[in-house]
């Protein structure tokens, strides 16, 4: 007799979670099996499509009925690390809330020790402006040294060095206006030595060819304003952001996967 194959039913709670996605689920303490079952279906698809292995810090900041943002949202759900934010952590409806006073966190990760080489990452991100900046810069994540490259996504108009995204003044930068009363899935990377590109999903937004492999930065990456040598800088950041990933960069076939991924996952958390 053939044995019965077990078809279970998207968002049951008996289907069986990714082992990755359940030890962080276990670990933030997340109860909803809809949430549950999603991030495990997101961890799954990241894995099919290779991205899983090139990543490194995963913030996918999940939401339910009663939660601590303070220990649901300073956990990486790749390696279980726990950020170190600075300031309240703020629940605004379905995202992390900064409030531009000195607010940040601190993803303890240093970008010339990671995954990452100086011809190769990616940084992606959900993100809605609460308030859109006037200042010369606004920055949405980053760190630099004071000799050597900058990485990071900053909007405004400062001039600067190394690699950028959004609207600045030199010319190894990338200029694109960004969308500041929406809310959509950002992806910035660096290819090659020759090819950054920031795409609005799948649909490329701007892309520059100026060759740029200095020593990656050897400070911690931190969201919401600029580590400077160290020291949080300028340009704190007002609004919500929704995801957060860091890794190297994806292909084409990988980008179409995680902003399908990403827009699902978005919409069970309401953003």
């Amino acid at each position: 007799m053939k044995s019965k194959k077990k078809i279970y039913l998207f968002g049951s709670s008996s289907r069986p979670l990714d082992p990755d996605a359940k030890a962080y689920l276990d670990l933030i303490g997340c109860p909803s099996p809809t949430v549950r079952a999603k991030w495990s279906q997101s961890v799954i698809d990241m894995k099919n499509s290779g991205v899983w292995a090139i990543s490194d810090r995963i913030l996918p900041f999940p939401v339910w009925s009663g939660m601590s943002e303070s220990s649901a949202w300073t956990v990486c759900a790749k390696t279980l690390a726990s950020m170190s934010p600075t300031g309240p952590v703020l629940n605004n409806g379905s995202n992390y809330y900064l409030t531009d006073v000195g607010q940040y966190m601190d993803l303890v990760y240093t970008p010339n020790s990671s995954i990452m080489t100086a011809t190769d990452y990616l940084m992606a991100f959900r993100w809605s402006f609460s308030v859109f900046p006037t200042d010369q810069a606004f920055s949405i994540c980053g760190c630099s040294n004071s000799t050597s490259r900058v990485l990071g996504w900053n909007f405004g108009n400062s001039k600067v060095i190394g690699d950028y995204f959004g609207p600045v003044g030199k010319t190894s930068a990338i200029d694109a206006y960004y969308d500041q009363f929406g809310a959509d899935f950002r992806i910035g990377q660096r290819t090659s030595a020759t090819s950054l590109e920031h795409y609005q999903g799948t649909s490329l937004i701007a892309s520059n060819t100026t060759n740029d492999t200095g020593t990656l930065p050897s400070f911690s990456m931190i969201i919401g304003a600029f580590n400077t040598s160290g020291t949080p800088q300028q340009a704190f950041s007002e609004g919500g952001i929704g995801y957060f990933h860091l890794g190297k960069s994806w292909n084409s076939a990988q980008r179409a996967q995680m902003t399908a991924t990403e827009a699902a996952w978005s919409a069970v958390n309401g953003r």
